[in-house]
């Protein structure tokens, strides 16, 4: 619904062409990578810790840039006086699915996702906690007939993970002083990359990206506001052969 978004897409660059035309800062920092390497290392976050969003499409001010296409501004959530949390669940089960027509038998499918978040004070009108933690399990049935091995269909089961977990702390030092700092963690595991074409290219891969910023903000007067920031966000993947290949 946003002016300027002209693709439904669903996924990491949302209505645009690629990761060089899109740029996702939270609470000020830079959490997208721009390497050669489609979507390695972007950060899954949770829904629910996130208090507000705007997406912006054209005439970047100072705050924003580093992209050719949209910038998308995110601000995490923050605790409150009140202790307040949630807890919510998805889940997909095999029983509810039909038999597959060429195996003639229900594949074995699952996927369950689950997660929540806590926030409150530590200190009323002072410091503040809020943390929020995501977990998605999805086994599955990975099913091949590389031509090279025609007719034969091989069988591999299959299991993605991921988990995402943030935090933050929020401190109002005076009536002129704010401090925060918060921190994520994002947790992904592919267990059949490039298995398509042969058995024997296939690979597991384990990818880690995490985030750490701290903001602390001055009101000097009425129409003046000081900030200082820093962070730093990583992230690594490693590869190893995928096994549980049955003939």
């Amino acid at each position: 619904m946003v002016p300027g978004i002209t693709a439904n897409t669903v996924g990491d660059t949302p209505g645009i062409s690629g990761l060089t035309n899109f740029q996702l800062n939270l609470d000020g920092q830079e959490i997208t990578q721009h390497t050669s390497v489609t979507s390695f290392g972007q950060p899954g976050i949770s829904r629910d810790a996130i208090a507000e969003y705007q997406v912006i499409t054209n005439m970047f001010d100072v705050s924003s840039g580093r992209s050719a296409g949209i910038q998308v501004q995110a601000i995490s959530r923050a605790g409150t006086n009140d202790l307040r949390g949630t807890f919510y669940g998805y889940f997909r089960d095999d029983n509810f699915n039909a038999k597959d027509p060429f195996l003639d038998r229900v594949l074995p499918y699952s996927n369950r996702q689950v997660g929540g978040t806590l926030g409150g004070p530590i200190v009323r009108n002072k410091m503040h906690y809020f943390g929020s933690y995501e977990r998605e399990r999805e086994p599955n049935t990975a099913i091949i007939s590389p031509s090279a091995l025609a007719p034969q269909l091989i069988t591999m089961p299959i299991e993605e993970r991921k988990d995402s977990t943030l935090g933050r702390f929020d401190a109002q030092l005076s009536t002129k002083d704010h401090l925060f700092a918060r921190g994520n963690l994002f947790k992904r595991f592919l267990p059949s990359d490039g298995v398509t074409a042969h058995p024997s290219r296939g690979t597991k891969k384990d990818i880690t990206s995490y985030s750490v910023t701290a903001n602390w903000s001055r009101t000097l007067r009425g129409n003046m506001l000081q900030e200082l920031k820093a962070g730093v966000y990583s992230f690594y993947w490693t590869y190893e052969g995928m096994d549980g290949l049955v003939l």
